[in-house]
Parts: C-alpha cells; structure tokens; sequence
C-alpha cells in the first residue's frame, strides 16, 4: 500500500464522519468492525506498539457511544474525526521521517551527524514503503557506524534482554568482559506481556538477578517515577546485543524502533526457533532492524532465507552460545540443585524436569498442557518420593497466563502452587537464571516448552514432548518432533509409563534417532569445530580491527 492509499483512506473516515452527522447514512450501518478495517489499513506506517493501543481504545469508545442513544450520530461523528485527525498526523510524520532520510541519502548527506541525531524509526519508515531501498540505506547506515566504532580505540557492547531465564550469552559476555579495550553491560526493560504485577515483579527479579552477580546492569524503567529512560540518560553502547525479537512488547525506548540510529544491532535468538510461526521468528521488524543475526544451526539461516523480507543477508550461522558449556563443562553432580527424600538412596533416584511452557488455554502460541496435568503431576511426585527426585521449572510467562485463562485466582495462588513442589522431599522449583546445570545433571524431562524441545537434545537424555492439536512447527520443528517421545498433554496414563518405563527402567529405544538428528543439525561444536561464542567474539573483533 502505497502513501496515497493511506491519504486516500484518511480522507473516507472524515467523509464518514460528515454524511453519518448530516444523517445521509444510518447510524445502525456503521459497525465497529468497518472502522477497525479503514484503521488497520491507515497505521500501516505507524509505530506498532501504539497501532494496538489506539485500537483498542477506539473499539472501547465506539462501543460506549453505541449504548447512549442520544447524541448518538453527533458522537460518532465526532469520534471519527477525532480518529482522523490521530491518524494523519501519525502519517504524516512517518512521511516525513521517510522523506527526511531518503533525501539525505540521494543528496549523499547521510552520515554521523544525521545518524547521532535520529532512530531506528527512520529506517522503519523505509522499510514499510520500498524493500530496495530499506537495502540500500540501512547498509549505508551500518557502514557509517561501523567506521565510527573502527576509529575507537574502547568498544561499548551492551546486552538487551527482559528476563534471567532467557540469558543466553554467558560465555559471549564474559570474553567481552576479559577484554580490556572493551566496555560491557547489561540492559534489562520491562516485557509488557501479562499481568502488571508480573510483568514488575520479573523485571525487578531480573535486575536483582544480574546485580547479585557483580554484573554491570541498568534497567531502562525507573520504577520510582514510573517512567522509561531515554537514550540521551543511558550510556548508547556502539554494539547492542538482543536476545529477543518480540519488539511489540517492549515500549518507549526499550522498542527497537526507537534504538538511536549508532547503535549496531546484533540479535542473538534466546531459543532454538522450532515453532511454526515463521514470520514471529524470522520475519519481525526487528529482524529487518538487525546490522546482524547469529543463529543456531544451517536450518536455520535456510529458513531466514526462506521467510525473511531480508532472505539471509544479514544473517551468519554461529551455532547457539547458550549451549557452549555442555562443551566446555564437564559437571556431573550438582547437589544443591536436586532434593532427595532418602539421601542412602541417592544413586538410583531418577532426577526429572517439569517444563511447562506458558501458552495454556486459548494462549497464543497454543503448546501449554499444564491446566490438564497440573494436579496429577504433583502427586506423582509425591507418590513416588522414593524412586524421583523433580524440579519444575515453568515458562516465565506462565504465572500470568494462568490468572488471566483463571486457572488461579490470582499470582498468589499460582505461588502457592510453586510452594507445594517446595514442600515435598524429593522436589523443589527453578525459576528464573541459567539451566544448563539442571540439564545436564537430570535424567529425563517431560515439557511442552518449545526451545527446550531442542535444547535439553544437549543432555544426550530422554524427554517427553506433551502435545495438543493446536501446536504447529516450523521446517525445523517437523524433523524435530520425529525423534521425541510424545503423548497426548492430557493423557497422564501414558505420561505414567513413560516415567515407568523410560527413566525408571532404562527403555530408552529413541536414543539412537536422538543422537543422529542432534549430530546432523545441533553438533556445531564437531561441524564447524569450534565454540559459538568463540565465532561471535571474532567476528565482533575483525569487523572492529579493520
């Protein structure tokens, strides 16, 4: 759609407007359905985040006005002028950030100054109306800030992230960390998915996270003022790593639409992407905002290819860094992390994972089972206090998401539930932070969390993928699924014979298909005989020291 349809669409809300208050239309044929068509079609330029905001707010509006049955035309009119006029102007600043930077760049004026003093917007408006040229200008863009960071004698490499149990780079970080010409840090903001308190209470629970562990963290939401941090107060990093693509949930300065324009981006997928929403994986703005991607596997940056608007021009197949201590460490115990109820009995207890994933109910991504089994599960391992020993550690986002599919009454109910896992003998919670000790020192995990589907075939141990009809997977989930064990996410019969008979006995007949699919496509440690970590660094420093 092109800016003169956006105009042209503009103009038939005030139109409406005027024949609804001069009653040459029925107030009854103006449905709310209608104008949320013309509204989605005329914010196609505008930032996203406030796209859904305004449309809510203006189903919430035309609703109400429909039920007073005076003034009824005169409101309605009003109402669509109102929304007119946030609209065009709306559009025509995004028009003009367009212009504004595609005249520099054919006018060869694109360089530091206008970089310094502009965001990541600017090149969100090219990209919305000419592909080619969004190719051209951004490569322009990250041209001019890579020679700025060559000049520099000290790197500032900054990572972005929401949560603790997303932080994928910790090896990355610390050869940042030993280098002594580079700065590194941490930026954590508020995910705006799920209830408020939630949604505080990880964001405070992240920070802590990163300061009780001596690590340089700033937070870009001021809780006291309740207000996010502008850029202009927060030391701009030259090299800013993200760890998440999902920019709609993150607002004001923490979207990467509103990144200044130096800042090189660099995203780092906190997962292995298995599910079947390409374009939520491959295909966000973010994405077409990033100066690089590293991912995990050649699949990977096939299907980058594949879905991108970009293909895979600015992605590089490093392997996943968040695996890179199942090669570099070599743990076998880790005691304080499993609870026993007879400590004689050590030795043949069956240590077990329970990774519900958040999306229960009609929730988005449609692959939690945990509203099914979550009573039972824990009684199971109640029952079998003798022979397992259990840590559950469910999706960040799945205490909020049980209060509003009313699975709890509310947080505190849901904590309590954590609290009976606690209580028992031979079992206690994670939360929050780095897994990769639990992995490796479990014996079997029963989940319907999506990365870990891929990322617990690090542990070389048996898994049980709990499933529904509603899951879907990408190119590289399908080949996935086939080597998993699998069983109905309420059927807890079978997920009974698969403690049984899998962990408890030893049955583990997929073993073989595991291992073949995980040294054809996870094994990039073999394949491309070193550490993904050890790529990034590199590549960071060759594209700096030239």
């Amino acid at each position: 759609m092109n800016d003169k349809t956006v105009q042209e669409i503009i103009d038939n809300f005030y139109t409406l407007a005027k024949e609804l208050e001069q009653g040459i239309i029925d107030i009854k044929d103006l449905a709310i359905g209608d104008v949320l068509i013309l509204l989605n079609k005329s914010m196609t330029y505008c930032d996203s985040k406030q796209h859904d905001d305004v449309a809510r707010e203006a189903e919430r509006i035309f609703h109400g006005i429909m039920q007073r049955e005076s003034q009824r035309r005169k409101l309605c009119a009003q109402f669509l002028i109102g929304l007119a006029d946030c609209i065009k102007q709306e559009f025509q600043k995004a028009l003009f950030l367009y212009q504004e930077i595609k005249n520099a760049y054919d006018t060869q004026s694109l360089d530091e100054s206008f970089v310094d003093t502009h965001t990541y917007e600017s090149l969100v408006q090219v990209k919305q109306r000419d592909l080619e040229l969004f190719h051209k200008i951004s490569h322009c863009v990250y041209s001019i800030n890579l020679k700025k960071v060559q000049r520099k004698d000290k790197l500032k490499i900054t990572f972005f992230l929401k949560d603790s149990a997303e932080w994928s780079c910790e090896e990355l970080y610390q050869k940042f960390a030993a280098s002594p010409d580079i700065e590194v840090g941490i930026a954590v903001a508020p995910f705006c998915i799920g209830t408020q308190k939630t949604i505080f209470d990880i964001y405070r629970k992240t920070l802590s996270y990163f300061q009780n562990r001596g690590m340089d963290v700033t937070g870009l939401y001021d809780m006291e003022r309740r207000q996010y941090v502008d850029w202009d107060n927060l030391m701009r990093p030259d090299i800013l790593f993200l760890l998440n693509p999902h920019y709609q949930a993150f607002e004001q300065s923490a979207d990467i639409c509103r990144f200044p324009l130096s800042i090189l981006n660099v995203y780092i997928p906190y997962g292995i992407m298995i599910y079947g929403n390409v374009r939520d994986q491959f295909n966000q703005m973010s994405h077409m905002l990033c100066w690089k991607i590293f991912c995990e596997s050649p699949i990977h940056k096939e299907m980058a290819r594949k879905y991108s608007d970009l293909g895979d021009s600015n992605v590089e197949v490093s392997g996943y860094v968040k695996m890179d201590s199942f090669y570099t460490d070599t743990k076998t115990d880790s005691p304080g992390l499993w609870k026993m109820a007879n400590a004689d009995n050590r030795a043949s207890v069956k240590k077990i994972i329970y990774a519900p994933h958040y999306s229960i109910g009609k929730g988005f991504a449609g692959f939690g089972n945990f509203d099914k089994i979550y009573r039972e599960i824990l009684a199971f391992a109640k029952d079998h206090k003798d022979t397992t020993s259990w840590v559950i550690r469910p999706h960040p986002m799945l205490r909020a998401e049980c209060v509003l599919e009313g699975l709890f009454q509310d947080e505190e109910e849901f904590d309590d539930y954590l609290r009976q896992w606690e209580d028992l003998p031979n079992a206690s919670v994670s939360q929050g932070g780095m897994y990769i000790d639990l992995f490796r020192t479990s014996d079997a995990m029963i989940l319907d969390s999506v990365s870990f589907l891929a990322e617990y075939l690090y542990a070389h141990k048996p898994m049980l993928f709990l499933t529904r009809d509603s899951q879907t997977f990408n190119d590289f989930g399908h080949k996935l699924r086939e080597v998993l064990y699998t069983a109905d996410g309420g059927d807890f019969e079978k997920i009974c014979s698969f403690v049984e008979e899998v962990v408890l006995q030893g049955q583990d007949g997929m073993k073989e298909k595991r291992e073949t699919f995980f040294q054809e496509n996870l094994d990039y440690v073999h394949r491309k005989t070193g550490m993904a970590s050890d790529f990034i660094f590199q590549y960071i420093q060759e594209q700096w020291k030239i």
